[in-house]
């Protein structure tokens, strides 16, 4: 199934929370919220390691 790619918007967004330090589950959240896009994080997946 292919993932829709985010805008540079969301994007923005996502990059902004965690620099202040938003977990990623509340950043996710408030995504869900202001832009009605599903974002998820899976700390088991490669790209989240390191």
């Amino acid at each position: 199934m292919a993932k829709a790619k985010l805008s540079d918007e969301v994007k923005t967004y996502i990059v902004q929370a965690l620099a202040c330090f938003d977990s990623p589950s509340v950043v996710a959240a408030a995504v869900k919220k202001e832009f009605g896009v599903d974002v998820s994080h899976d700390p088991n997946k490669k790209a989240a390691s390191g």
